[in-house]
Formats: structure tokens, C-alpha cells, sequence
């Protein structure tokens, strides 16, 4: 954080939007504030409580052979470092720097049990994790007038706290207004529709990563037979 806290920015506070190491400062931040390591951090407030229990930092001996290979171009496995990456595709080792933004590795019914939860307003089984009024500010568009929609994601897309938000429908495109989505490395993509009490998860598992969510979206959608506005807040 040191290293990171001398290197210039690139916008002003406010008049721009970029790819960044937000959410590794975030998670330094969680550490001061709490006074705890992130993982153990998320362990204890977001992990147990919603029943995550093969979401981690690495992958234990124990769950090793159930971790998914990582396919290159032409389903060659892939193995070591990656051009373009920070280390191999492991996870067999607790690592030195706990990434707030691109660390964790999960299953597919773990992360989808973190979008119930969001999708349900902070509330999983009955359980209250978040209030409602902070998943609103996650997932409502947090660029001011002016900085325009973000880079790196399809047009018509701002940006809540670590979520791209669609702001404006397109022609062509089903993604109903409020529909907020992310990413993680090798084609571990999710979006979520509270307009439609929906959520999607997909897991492809190749790198450079091919988009399902591109594929599936529109399908979802055609799919659905009567769209209308839902609302799931509690």
C-alpha cells in the first residue's frame, strides 16, 4: 500500500473512471478499521454467515481435487504464470498479499448464495447481512454527471461500489435498467436483475476468457415471459 500510495492518479477526485487497484485499498482498509486480516474479515461477517464454505484465498489439500483446471486456447491446461498475470493459477497456498480485488477463489453455489444475498437486499435465509440501504448504494450508479459511462465494459454501463450498473437501455440489448454485473479471471462472470428477481452466474474456466454471459444474456431474457419491475428490498 505504501508503493501504491506514491503513484500519481489518474483523474482528479471525481472526473473519471478507470480499471484500478480500488478494491485492494479497500481491503487494507477493512484491515485498519476492523483490525483484522481481510480473509478472516470476510470469514466472519460475509463467508459463515451465508454458509460460503469453499470460498477462500487458496484451496485446502483437502478440496484440491475438486479445484476446476484453467484451459488455454485450444483446451490446452494451463500451467505457471501467465503472461499478463501476477503468479501461477494455484491456489494451493495461503498467498503473502491478500487481493481485495481479485484473490478469492470460490464455487459457483457459494457465489451464488453472495447474489441472493444481494439480490434479496442484504438479507440471506432469513438473515440480515447488509442494510438495504447499502446494497442500494452498491448497485446504484456512483459516477458524477459528467464522467460518462466506464471503459473496459459495453456501452451503457456506469459504476456502482464494485459493480458496472446499466444506466441506459440499448437496441438490440435485453439488459433491463438497474442490472448490475461483474467479473472475475478465467471467464467467472454474474449479473443480477432486481427488476426480474434474477441472478446468473457462469464459470468457464479459460483464459484469455471467453464471455458466456455475452451468449447467455439474451437468452435469459427472450426466455422470460412476462418482464416487469420486482422488488425484493426487506
Amino acid at each position: 500500500m505504501n508503493r501504491l500510495a506514491v503513484v500519481p492518479l489518474r483523474y482528479h477526485p471525481g472526473r473519471g473512471w478507470h480499471y484500478s487497484f480500488a478494491s485492494d485499498v479497500v481491503a487494507r482498509l477493512i484491515e485498519v478499521a476492523s483490525g483484522q486480516a481481510v480473509d478472516q474479515f470476510l470469514d466472519q461477517r460475509v463467508f459463515q454467515p451465508l454458509g460460503m464454505v469453499d470460498t477462500a484465498f487458496y484451496c485446502p489439500r483437502a478440496k484440491r481435487s475438486r479445484l476446476a483446471v484453467v484451459y488455454g486456447r485450444g483446451l490446452k491446461p494451463i500451467v505457471g504464470p501467465q503472461p499478463g498475470t501476477s503468479g501461477p493459477f494455484t491456489f494451493e497456498e495461503k498467498p503473502r498479499f491478500l487481493s481485495g480485488g481479485g484473490g478469492l477463489v470460490s464455487t459457483a453455489g457459494d457465489y451464488m448464495r453472495f447474489c441472493l444475498m444481494l439480490l434479496g437486499y442484504g438479507t440471506f435465509s432469513g438473515q440480515r447481512l447488509l442494510k438495504a440501504d447499502t446494497v442500494e448504494a452498491m448497485i446504484r450508479n456512483q459516477l458524477p454527471a459528467g464522467v460518462g459511462e466506464i471503459s473496459r465494459q459495453p456501452e451503457g454501463r456506469g459504476f456502482g461500489l464494485g459493480f458496472a450498473v446499466r444506466v441506459r437501455e440499448l437496441p438490440g440489448d435485453p439488459a433491463p435498467l438497474g442490472e448490475y454485473e461483474w467479473l472475475g479471471g478465467a471467464g467467472t462472470e454474474f449479473f443480477v436483475a432486481p427488476s426480474e428477481d434474477l441472478a446468473v452466474i457462469t464459470m468457464s474456466q479459460q483464459m484469455p476468457m471467453y464471455s458466456l454471459k455475452t451468449t447467455l444474456r439474451p437468452m435469459i431474457y427472450d426466455a422470460i415471459v412476462e418482464r416487469g419491475p420486482t422488488n425484493n428490498r426487506r
